[in-house]
């Protein structure tokens, strides 16, 4: 019996290799088929009872060739505009999680900076802060709101909105495009496009600039 189980354990010990491997594999094809966005939403965000920010969320799989050589990484977080006592900002959280394909985790890593990237130019020169997030891997970036919403309202109406982050100051920036059009999808990898999302936060944004008129009036 010891025999057949040194036997047994030897065998396993040398295809364990091969599954792993297979498994990996698999897992690099899942990731290439569903590379790009997968979903965004659009939804009010409310304190206190008072309307206080117009965001669109966004998921994505991005294929990294800046920092790691091709590997894959989950790029997930919110873009939109906030109002406080009248005032209103662009936002934009950036939340990236980087894949293991042999392990299958899912590694937190915050940005160094992000930003938005509109044709030729960045937000970079409208920030007015990076500030630490709660969420593992996340960072959160205000805006100016001038020009940079009217900058992100050109993009929305594109149907792609451009997001990019490095992960060290003065590095390369990895560009993201999302395409705020994809309501959802498949396991197959197969997208359903809706304009929705994208109407909603207008729908929203209309009602915020209101909200902040009348703050700024009391």
């Amino acid at each position: 019996m010891k025999i057949i189980a040194i036997g047994v354990a030897a065998t396993l010990s040398a295809i364990a290799p091969s599954i792993a491997q297979q498994k990996a594999q698999t897992f690099q094809q899942i990731l290439e088929m569903m590379a790009g966005t997968t979903a965004v939403l659009a939804y009010p965000q409310f304190a206190d009872g008072q309307l206080g920010s117009c965001l669109i969320e966004f998921s994505a799989i991005t294929q990294d060739n800046v920092y790691r050589q091709g590997a894959y990484s989950k790029f997930f977080g919110s873009f939109g505009v906030m109002q406080a006592k009248g005032n209103l900002a662009v936002t934009l959280k950036v939340v990236v999680h980087d894949i293991n394909i042999k392990t299958g985790e899912f590694k937190p890593n915050s940005p160094a900076n992000s930003y938005f990237i509109f044709g030729a130019q960045s937000s970079k020169a409208e920030l007015v802060g990076n500030y630490p997030s709660d969420t593992p891997g996340a960072q959160f970036s205000v805006f100016r709101p001038l020009p940079t919403f009217e900058k992100l309202s050109e993009a929305l109406d594109k149907g792609v909105v451009s997001v990019a982050f490095n992960r060290k100051d003065g590095g390369m920036d990895l560009i993201v495009p999302i395409d705020v059009t994809v309501v959802s999808t498949s396991d197959t990898g197969k997208r359903s496009h809706s304009s929705k999302m994208v109407d909603d936060f207008y729908k929203c944004s209309a009602e915020l600039a209101k909200a902040a008129r009348a703050g700024a009036s009391n």
